[in-house]
């Protein structure tokens, strides 16, 4: 659980890299390029997506994509921080330490106000 909470820290550390690149290009001079999840997947996988469209572009061939597919596509097309931050928050809340909390309940002292 521990790996999975750090995982979830190193993507969100990743996603504020990726705003922060992001805003630096969007304030440049030169046209804006934001850092898509393809981009991503490309530098860790070798080779770019193509949920099985070769080399199509989802305009080309809606009717013959899949949902999946056709969401996979794009996903891919979004900048890579909305991806990458909402998985590791998902990961560090969903393998956050449940253990058995005792919640002591301290009562008042019963008031003459209350009803009997």
């Amino acid at each position: 659980m521990v790996l999975v909470r750090l995982l979830g820290w190193l993507l969100v550390a990743g996603s504020v890299l990726m705003v922060s690149a992001d805003i630096v290009l969007a304030l440049s001079p030169h046209a804006y390029s934001s850092i898509a999840n393809r981009d991503i997947w490309t530098l860790l996988a070798g080779s770019p997506p193509t949920f099985g469209l070769n080399g199509m572009t989802p305009a080309d061939s809606w009717t013959a994509m899949d949902t999946l597919a056709r969401m996979g596509a794009a996903i891919m097309n979004w900048p890579a921080w909305t991806v990458m931050g909402p998985l590791g928050i998902a990961l560090i809340l969903g393998a956050r330490n449940r253990g058995h909390h005792h919640h002591h309940h301290h009562h008042r002292p019963p008031s003459r106000f209350d009803s009997p």
